[in-house]
């Protein structure tokens, strides 16, 4: 039931353990500039998970990709009256209607301290509500690299909850990667799909 984004080949039998139905190892996109888009599109892989920062939205209009991960990175100073997350409504607007998820990098919150980790759990916790609005589905991983960055699958859920999600929407943030993966399997090109009979 519950899925694990990591970015190791080998914690798939301690993700069983800790209760994942499956594991799936994945790669994170860095994009630097414009110019990395152009490679980006002609590089597909399954599932496409690219790493926000001040791209947002230009990656967020393409349809590639399926993951726009931690788009609060490279996020310097926070708006007068509101954090600033990395999203706004017209982002969220391009994600909806190119079915692209907003990922939690559930490592990044492992590896910071203190004012820079509060500062990052306020600006998730606005995406999240921000994601409710806009109806944008959200995907949690822990995107570990070793068995000491994973974490129990209710472990996240209730983290996501402190968060500010409803339970049912925390449980289907670890779910949904399934989701994806199954629609995008079974494509074999752009309008091309295999269907079982």
């Amino acid at each position: 039931m519950f899925i694990d984004l990591v970015l190791s080949d080998n914690l798939e039998n301690f993700g069983k353990k800790l209760g994942y139905s499956k594991v799936i190892k994945t790669r994170i996109v860095q994009i630097n500039d414009k110019k990395d888009l152009r490679f980006l599109i002609n590089k597909r892989e399954n599932p496409l998970i690219v790493s926000g920062g001040k791209l947002n939205r230009e990656i967020l209009s393409l349809k590639d990709v399926d993951i726009l991960l931690s788009p609060e990175k490279g996020v310097k100073e926070d708006f007068l009256n509101a954090r600033n997350s990395g999203l706004n409504q017209v982002l969220l607007g391009l994600a909806r209607k190119n079915n692209i998820a907003i990922g939690i990098n559930f490592n990044e919150i492992l590896k910071l301290r203190g004012v820079e980790r509060s500062k990052l759990l306020g600006r998730i916790s606005q995406n999240i509500m921000l994601c409710r609005k806009y109806k944008v589905k959200i995907v949690l991983g822990s995107f570990a690299s070793n068995e000491f960055e994973m974490r129990a699958p209710l472990d996240l859920v209730s983290f996501l909850i402190t968060l500010g999600m409803y339970p049912k929407e925390a449980k289907e943030s670890l779910t949904y990667a399934n989701e994806f993966l199954k629609s995008k399997e079974n494509i074999i090109k752009e309008g091309l799909k295999v269907i079982d009979e």
